[in-house]
């Protein structure tokens, strides 16, 4: 009987793998994964547009693909570089160390951006940049391991810091020289630059981007933000109106960047023979959605809206080239965005909603001036600004004084101060660790302030200049999530759900092991039959 029921479950077997054999069936895992994060893109403005956007772009995500409105970052802070951090890894401030675009170095006494390394060379740039400071695994981290390094992965931005902060420690990392607007990067990922990419920077195409004229691409009725230019539209010389000491850094902030990094992805892809073979490739694509810099001051404005419909026609451009090269099928795409700040709503229609600026510069000066009063005439404070403040800890124990009595008294006068809504010291976030929440879970010991603060609701910093740093404390937010492509079926999820979660369910679909240092979940994502 016992040798009847192996035959009887062998012959069920072969029944079954004959019919899969000759049903065709969907790919076990992507050939290339394309992930695309736009800083700075705003949901509100997305279905303000929604009826100028091509079918292509933002559309087909949202028609055709699995749709998470709703995602959450667990921690305090809307730092974009740490969202882009935390997505990455899977994990929060607190496990992957990066707590800002920038962090106060005590060594050197300044402030640098998480992404230094004096330890590396640039290459094409004079900025030695890399992953050092990023303390767990990525995704891409985890592909190449599990790939044996066959997997070729390749991360894009315009900015240094969010291109390496997305793709981790292995792959091929390039960013816009901010002097040059040559293709850069640095040994950390590569010995030199590769032929193909010094060839696009020996032939300066930049400049075809520079040359443009930016103006609007429909009539000026076309526009819902019509009102706020009076239906004149603009029109701008893009070299003459970003030229001078920042060319390139005012460059980035016009659409044309968009373009610049596009096209250059498709390069990279074609260049690279990416998706080619049964491995997994991963293309990591940095976007932005930040309105021009020369209308910053107005928020809502022709330029941002026309800069919304040319980002959704990058993003139509490349999904076509994706489809032609490598079929749907063998594509997964998912997308997401930083969460945004508000700050370039100087100006709100309504002056009875709360929100104001946050001088850090002027609060710097003032909580010295405080701790002057009560220690004496130094300096006692060295850096203050996004969401941390750095005390002179080397004078602290000059003067015999007790580092926690010092930040306890900093805490006093920072919570006179309007707009401030908490406030905790480094000691108090290491002793009661899980007890302060999401405040906790931003807080990393070797680069966090003494004294850790939030802001109100419609709060936002802005530097001595009156500019805004991109610092708001906006814990609640929640940013939209997209996966299309490979077997994504379409439908929507509207539960909450944590940004952890979307690398814990790449790294299920690819069949490798999640970061290091995630805590995620799989998420419920219909997926289409084998």
């Amino acid at each position: 009987m016992k040798y009847k029921i192996f035959a009887c479950l062998a012959s069920l077997l072969f029944f079954f793998s004959s019919v899969d054999a000759q049903t065709p069936s969907m790919p076990e895992r992507p050939r290339i994964v394309v992930g695309i994060t736009i800083d700075g893109l705003r949901s509100d403005y997305l279905s303000l547009f929604w009826n100028s956007l091509s079918k292509g772009g933002f559309k087909r995500l949202a028609e055709q693909g699995a749709v998470f409105p709703n995602v959450r970052y667990s921690y305090q802070s809307a730092d974009a570089s740490v969202d882009v951090a935390s997505f990455a890894t899977g994990a929060e401030p607190y496990i992957h160390g990066i707590v800002g675009d920038s962090k106060f170095d005590r060594k050197l006494s300044r402030q640098v951006k998480s992404a230094s390394d004096a330890s590396v060379i640039g290459l094409s740039d004079t900025r030695t940049l890399s992953a050092k400071n990023l303390q767990c695994t990525s995704l891409a981290d985890e592909l190449q391991e599990a790939s044996i390094n066959g997997s070729k992965i390749v991360s894009v931005g315009i900015d240094p810091t969010k291109a390496i902060l997305q793709l981790g420690h292995v792959g091929n990392c390039f960013w816009m020289n901010n002097i040059s607007g040559n293709w850069a990067s640095s040994n950390y990922y590569m010995t030199s630059l590769p032929e193909w990419v010094q060839n696009i920077n020996n032939k300066k195409t930049i400049d075809t981007y520079l040359s443009k004229t930016w103006e609007t691409m429909y009539p000026a009725g076309y526009y819902v933000s019509a009102s706020t230019n009076g239906g004149s539209g603009f029109k701008y010389e893009v070299r003459a109106a970003c030229n001078g000491l920042h060319l390139y850094d005012n460059f980035a902030t016009t659409p044309f960047a968009n373009d610049y990094l596009c096209d250059f992805a498709l390069e990279a892809i074609e260049q690279l023979k990416m998706g080619k073979d049964m491995i997994p490739d991963l293309m990591l694509l940095q976007f932005s959605a930040q309105p021009f810099f020369l209308k910053a001051e107005f928020g809502l404005s022709m330029e941002l809206e026309d800069a919304y419909l040319r980002l959704d026609k990058n993003l139509q451009w490349l999904f076509e080239n994706l489809d032609n090269k490598f079929g749907k099928d063998n594509v997964l795409i998912y997308l997401t965005t930083t969460r945004t700040d508000d700050a370039m709503k100087t100006t709100r229609m309504n002056p009875n909603v709360p929100g104001k600026s946050f001088n850090v510069d002027r609060y710097l000066a003032l909580l010295n001036s405080y701790l002057m009063a009560n220690y004496g005439q130094f300096k006692w404070v060295l850096s203050c600004g996004g969401g941390n403040i750095y005390l002179n800890r080397e004078l602290i124990e000059e003067k015999g004084l007790n580092l926690k009595d010092v930040q306890n008294k900093a805490v006093e006068f920072f919570y006179l101060i309007p707009g401030v809504v908490n406030v905790a010291t480094s000691f108090d976030l290491e002793q009661t660790y899980f007890a302060l929440g999401s405040l906790r879970y931003a807080y990393y010991r070797e680069s966090s302030g003494d004294l850790l603060y939030t802001l109100s609701p419609g709060w936002y910093e802005v530097d001595i200049n009156n500019r805004p740093n991109g610092y708001k404390s906006n814990s609640s937010q929640t940013v939209p999530l997209y996966f299309y492509g490979w077997r994504i079926a379409p439908q929507l999820v509207s539960d909450q759900v944590d940004a952890a979660d979307a690398v814990f369910t790449l790294s299920r679909w690819l069949r490798i092991p999640a970061p290091n240092g995630s805590k995620g979940v799989v998420l419920p994502v219909k997926l289409n039959d084998k």
